[in-house]
């Protein structure tokens, strides 16, 4: 085992759509943010104020992804409804303990609605620099097969390493 594993950097990845084995493209991907719901707590007994997430209660995500140019996959991700996209990662690890170099699986599983368009532009001898912006639903991300985060906001579902913190709020509204 690691005695200090240094995480380095991606050594490379592909994105496919569901039940496709060929990549979507030639792309990089901005990855969601997670940004928890808040509001402003203060009153009687507080000292100030403070803001609070809501528990397992996220803002809208989004992911984009970005093409070297026009690609006939753009355009499935523009149909109607929720589609599922899963991108694979093979990250670079140097584990100090052992002096070497090893790798890490990532998949970064997402159920998306396409939310706009870029074609980009045409010059002559270069990129059009076009991409896809699409609304996340639901994610999941898996390091070395171990899930680490599971957040389905149709399903009700915050879970960060198999804890499901808004499986008591279910219980609660009999979900």
């Amino acid at each position: 085992m690691a005695i200090n594993p240094i995480p380095e950097r991606t050594i490379n990845f592909r994105i496919s759509m569901a039940g496709e084995r060929d990549p979507v493209g030639v792309a990089t991907i901005d990855l969601p943010e997670l940004s928890h719901m808040t509001d402003t707590v203060s009153g009687a007994g507080i000292a100030g104020e403070y803001e609070s997430p809501t528990l397992g209660h996220l803002e809208s995500m989004t992911a984009t992804l970005n093409f070297r140019t026009i690609t006939g996959n753009m355009f499935a991700l523009q149909r109607p409804g929720a589609q599922d996209i899963t991108a694979r990662a093979s990250m670079q690890v140097f584990d100090s303990g052992l002096g070497v170099t090893t790798t890490t699986a990532i998949r970064i599983e997402m159920r998306v609605m396409n939310k706009t368009a870029t074609l980009g532009s045409l010059e002559p001898s270069a990129l059009t620099d076009s991409s896809v912006e699409l609304e996340v639903l639901a994610l999941r991300v898996f390091v070395d097969d171990r899930e680490r985060l599971e957040v389905d906001k149709a399903a009700f579902k915050f879970v960060v390493d198999g804890v499901d913190y808004l499986a008591k709020v279910r219980a609660d509204l009999a979900l």
